[in-house]
């Protein structure tokens, strides 16, 4: 199914969207804009049979002033340049669940006011645009079987948040790693590497996050809370900050904040020296 180009708008007392398919893809063409009071946003997407293609494309915004917004597709997910999540009402959330790849393009941005933000892939990859989830709000990444990767976009910065937890098999690459500005980081990367470049001061840690997932009746409840402790690869650890301090914590207090089998470098930044003061400080804390 696909929606024109002049797309939804829906307000009222309740206003929540509610695409669901049985058995094929959802193309979003037109935009959708929800002003409703509880205006939460669902795209669904189901198959009969392996045979059938479910994948849910983004090639408008979604924009939601009170409400949360949840993809559910039985295959992929794809985000074009223009395919924006954009929820303006406080501590809302996005939540983004596929069977396959989730790939956001060069341009894209799901944005929260200091919600959660959710990507779940149960048996494929997350290619990161943009995400924005404030301040305070965290990012959850999720690719237990698959990898997390950023585009060649020549170090913007992938995602905005409070704190950042991530399950992979591999984060980043020594070309191009994940850029982030964040307060906390938790990272199990289970099979090979782990590369992020932060932009100013950023602490490994706890990271917990809850997101809100829109029902087929277009009510929302909290999904069960996803808690990570501090940074775990498998293969090699490359954090780094550009200006700013490095703080290794210790979240479960096993006495290790980073581990990993093949070489860890942890390096600091300073853009500019402007007299003594702690930028590129690092601090062990757990080791």
């Amino acid at each position: 199914v696909s929606n024109d180009a002049t797309g939804i708008t829906s307000g009222g007392s309740d206003g929540s969207v509610v695409m669901h398919t049985l058995d094929g893809s959802i193309t979003l063409t037109g935009p959708i804009n929800v002003t409703g009071n509880v205006g939460n946003v669902l795209l669904k997407t189901s198959e009969l049979g392996e045979a059938t293609t479910a994948n849910i494309t983004l090639n408008n915004l979604i924009t939601s002033t009170k409400g949360n917004v949840s993809l559910d597709a039985a295959d992929g997910i794809t985000a074009s340049a223009t395919g924006d999540i954009t929820l303006s009402a406080a501590g809302k959330t996005v939540d983004a669940l596929a069977v396959n790849d989730i790939g956001m393009a060069d341009g894209t941005v799901f944005m929260t006011n200091n919600g959660a933000v959710r990507l779940e892939t149960t048996a494929g990859s997350i290619t990161l645009g943009q995400i924005n989830a404030g301040t305070t709000g965290n990012v959850a990444l999720l690719a237990t079987v698959g990898t997390v990767l950023d585009l060649a976009d020549s170090a913007a910065v992938d995602v905005f948040g409070g704190g950042l937890l991530v399950r992979t098999t591999n984060l980043g690459s020594a070309a191009n790693p994940v850029e982030t500005s964040l307060t906390t980081l938790a990272v199990s990367v289970t099979s090979t590497d782990l590369f992020v470049t932060e932009s100013d001061d950023v602490a490994t840690g706890t990271v917990t996050v809850t997101a809100n997932r829109v029902a087929i009746n277009g009510s929302s409840a909290a999904l069960g809370t996803e808690t990570q402790n501090d940074i775990a690869s498998s293969g090699v650890v490359v954090l780094t900050t550009v200006n700013g301090a490095l703080t290794i914590g210790d979240g479960d207090a096993n006495g290790t904040g980073v581990s990993a089998p093949g070489n860890i470098l942890l390096v600091t930044g300073e853009t500019g020296e402007g007299g003594e003061d702690d930028a590129d400080d690092l601090t062990l804390n757990g080791a």
